[in-house]
């Protein structure tokens, strides 16, 4: 498994994976799993990734996108996190036990996994599958700008929620292939965090994170021509 990084209120995060990265990474590594979309590689990067971030607010992070990186990934699967809302205090450290307390009114559930054994992601107009506001696909559906499909509109987020999303991308099927959700409206981050993480883990069972290839390099060009008509 390959982390691409996170994607949080609407753009891509690359000093998030810093804040979360070590929790997020405990079903799959005893450290922190190598990020491709991080401060240094932004440094490095700064055409490409600002290509990277005016698609990413557009359309999400989307199927064609995570396409030019597939290439790169040195995993099978690419994991994208998607983050909506603020949590009240930061990430803690999932390695150390504290008393885990109820946190109301949260909810959490998982489709897809491994391999794509679950429901594919509803695609909208067009054929992009992106992931977007909310952890949802795209901004108010795939594809960003693109309409939504008719589906039930979202509840709007109460003050102090958030949601975690984590997207699943097959480098050999070229798509997404599942999909973890968690929606914390109470703000014991601790357990919330906890659980997200362990039902990552059941999604990806023994997986272990794999990094990038700094030798193949992804075309700016190439990343803006996603955003054409």
């Amino acid at each position: 498994m390959s982390v691409f990084g996170i994607f949080r209120n609407g753009h891509m995060s690359p000093e998030s994976w810093q804040e979360f990265g070590a929790a997020l990474s405990a079903p799959f590594s005893q450290g922190t799993c190598e990020a491709i979309y991080t401060n240094e590689f932004v440094a490095a990067n700064p055409e490409l990734t600002s290509a990277v971030d005016d698609q990413t607010r557009e359309d999400g992070v989307s199927e064609e996108l995570l396409a030019q990186f597939a290439p790169l990934a040195k995993g099978d699967t690419i994991l994208v996190v998607a983050i909506n809302g603020q949590p009240a205090r930061p990430a803690p450290d999932v390695g150390v036990e504290k008393p885990a307390k109820p946190a109301p009114d949260r909810s959490s559930s998982g489709t897809g996994g491994y391999g794509g054994s679950g429901a594919e992601p509803r695609s909208g107009p067009g054929g992009g599958r992106g992931m977007g506001r909310g952890g949802g696909m795209g901004r108010g559906g795939m594809g960003g700008r693109r309409p939504a499909p008719a589906t039930a509109p979202r509840p709007k987020s109460e003050p102090g929620s958030w949601e975690l999303t984590a997207f699943l991308y097959s480098v050999g099927r070229h798509q997404l292939t599942g999909q973890v959700d968690l929606t914390q409206r109470g703000q014991d981050i601790d357990a919330a965090l906890k659980t997200f993480v362990a039902k990552l883990g059941t999604e990806l069972p023994g997986v272990p994170c794999r990094g990038w290839d700094a030798s193949v390099s992804v075309d700016s060009e190439s990343i803006r021509k996603l955003a054409a008509p």
